[in-house]
């Protein structure tokens, strides 16, 4: 499954791969054109800038929406903080008035008890009283046991009673003569003053007094209000759901929330860390995707706004939006125009561009059409496309005019390397007729010699009667079978010749002295090592479009690497004066451009040599 999972990933990295290749392709191909590049760098000079203002607006945007929304808040956390802070004081105005109550009921004495129970019922009441006109939930005293009060299990209760509010003996009584604060969820309250056995949120503030003689706890009462009163207050100054308003006391509980289901959670230790040290940043700190606002109460607790970054973003949506359609807008516009600006400054371009293109070789000379069109000649003031063409125009003349000054160099010069390489053979082919006629005039063999005098001056009087590279092959084989004739004279008739010739091939036309340098050849080389007479065809006949030469012989052959060697000469035009008559002929029909490849050349040893050459059919 592994190897399975490992070929797709691999197949789709291949994938992904060919389309990069594709897509870098086709740009290339697209740039290669020189307006697409105008238009091209038209489009991002256009487009760039308004993204780069769509992005600064979007920014800017966002910031003027963050500071806006959180000087409001701000404004809500101070007058939250303003709100809380006056019921704190309430709270603790209403403490201070309950020890007044409390410390004269403790300095009544017992007896009288009616006296004492009259001063008792008057405290109760003023107690009411404070509870009822300060909206306080709850007002719960703990007195001695010993008093006849304290099973009153209202508003009276017994010292050993307060440890189910949570709070020991020893707490209260160093406790000072601060109020202390403490949030307790779920608290149980007496079944009339709740009307619910699960308990309340609540939020006490209480105090203590205690002996001066022996450090003993001499009474202590609770000032309760429901969280909820908190929460209520959190919730009607909050001006959307997403933020959160809450209090919470110094070890990070949450005693009042906008949100109550949320009441008697904790923060996590970072949170509550950035929170206690907001006085140091002008109460506004980030919390991961939050902003963070708070400030200290009175009785050291917290209160908090908590503005998540989506909310901002969603009061910044519609402005995002209107810079979106703006941009999604202006955009096509843009490259609309960018287009047709590069269009039209690249027309003229585009137009010299074609006429370049449309330049063509006819007659020995470059001919360009419409470049007159694209040229002003009423124009007083030419641009830099002006110029161009003009310069292209003088340069198109100056081509022309070098082009047939070269051509004619050229052709010059081909008649001279071609007359050079003719020159090469009559040398070549005389040395060794007058080498043969010293050898019949020195063996006293005159008639011979005579013969072959009076068939080399028929044979001159064929190459020297014109002064054309180009014969007819009828022509050719005269010069041929004259030479044949001398060398069979000086060989004692041991050379035999026979020619096939296709019908009316005789009167295309060839270069001078083509075939007799080769025939020399066979005769030169193929005779020697006992082998004393030698057979010599010479075939003539249509080959496709072309002309096809053979000349075979019977002779001796020659060697594999002679053979290489000659192969090698030929294929590269070559002339080489080991093999002059060969490369003569070969570099004469490639330099004439007669010939439709080089000549080739095979052989074996004792059984001869076969020649081959094809030529261009020319009249």
């Amino acid at each position: 499954m592994v190897k399975y999972y490992t070929v797709k990933g691999e197949e789709y990295l291949m994938m992904i791969i060919y389309k990069l290749k594709s897509v870098n392709k086709f740009i290339k191909k697209y740039l290669s054109n020189f307006q697409n590049k105008i238009i091209v760098c038209f489009i991002l000079c256009t487009t760039i800038p308004l993204l780069a203002i769509g992005l600064i607006s979007y920014n800017t945007s966002v910031k003027i929406a963050r500071d806006k929304i959180i000087n409001s808040n701000l404004l809500i956390n101070n007058q939250l903080k303003v709100d809380i802070n006056n019921r704190i004081m309430q709270i603790e105005h209403v403490a201070d008035s309950i020890q007044f109550y409390l410390y004269s009921l403790n300095n009544t004495p017992v007896f009288p008890l009616s006296n004492y129970l009259n001063t008792f019922n008057n405290t109760s009441n003023n107690i009411d009283v404070l509870k009822n006109n300060f909206n306080i939930f709850y007002i719960n005293a703990f007195v001695d046991p010993s008093l006849i009060i304290s099973n009153n299990k209202l508003n009276f209760n017994s010292l050993k009673a307060i440890e189910k509010y949570g709070v020991s003996e020893n707490e209260l009584i160093n406790l000072g003569i601060s109020p202390k604060w403490v949030f307790r969820p779920k608290q149980v309250f007496p079944y009339m003053i709740s009307n619910t056995n699960l308990g309340v949120d609540s939020i006490f503030c209480y105090r203590s007094v205690k002996y001066n003689k022996n450090d003993s706890l001499l009474y202590a009462y609770f000032v309760s209000i429901k969280s909820d009163e908190f929460s209520d207050i959190l919730k009607n100054s909050t001006v959307d759901n997403s933020i959160s308003n809450y209090i919470i006391d110094d070890d990070g509980v949450v005693v009042a929330h906008s949100d109550k289901s949320k009441v008697g959670s904790t923060l996590d230790n970072e949170k509550l860390s950035i929170i206690k040290q907001n006085d140091l940043h002008n109460g506004l700190s980030s919390y991961k995707d939050s902003e963070i606002l708070s400030s200290k109460l009175v009785n050291k607790w917290y209160i908090v706004t908590d503005i998540p970054q989506k909310y901002i973003l969603y009061n910044t949506f519609p402005l995002i939006k209107l810079i979106f359609f703006s941009i999604l807008l202006l955009t096509p516009v843009f490259i609309f125009i960018a287009i047709s600006l590069g269009k039209e400054l690249t027309k003229r371009l585009n137009k010299l561009s074609t006429i370049i293109k449309s330049a063509k070789l006819n007659n020995n000379s470059i001919q360009i059409d419409n470049l007159n069109e694209l040229i002003d000649p009423n124009s007083v003031h030419c641009d830099d496309i002006d110029y161009i063409a003009l310069i292209f125009q003088d340069m198109i003349n100056t081509i022309n005019d070098n082009f047939n000054t070269i051509l004619d160099l050229s052709i010059k010069k081909e008649k001279l390397n071609y007359d050079l390489l003719q020159t090469q053979i009559n040398p070549h082919f005389l040395y060794n007729i007058l080498d043969s006629i010293h050898i019949c005039n020195s063996i006293g063999k005159f008639d011979i010699a005579n013969q072959i005098i009076i068939d080399l001056s028929k044979f001159y009087r064929y190459v020297l009667r014109t002064s054309e590279n180009l014969i007819t092959i009828k022509e050719e084989l005269e010069i041929s079978k004259l030479y044949l004739s001398m060398e069979s004279i000086c060989k004692d008739g041991n050379i035999a010749w026979n020619f096939y010739l296709d019908e009316g091939i005789e009167n295309f036309l060839i270069p001078k002295l083509t075939l007799q340098p080769l025939i020399e050849n066979c005769i030169k080389h193929g005779i020697g090592q006992g082998k004393n007479k030698i057979s010599i065809d010479i075939s003539i006949v249509y080959y496709e479009n072309y002309i096809l030469i053979t000349i075979k012989d019977n002779g001796i052959g020659i060697n594999t690497d002679k053979l290489i060697d000659i192969q090698s000469i030929l294929k590269n035009n070559g002339v080489d004066n080991k093999y002059l008559g060969l490369s003569n002929v070969n570099a004469r029909l490639a330099s004439s451009k007669i010939s439709k490849e080089h000549i080739k050349i095979t052989s074996d040893l004792d059984s001869g040599t076969k020649i081959q050459m094809i030529l261009n059919q020319i009249i």
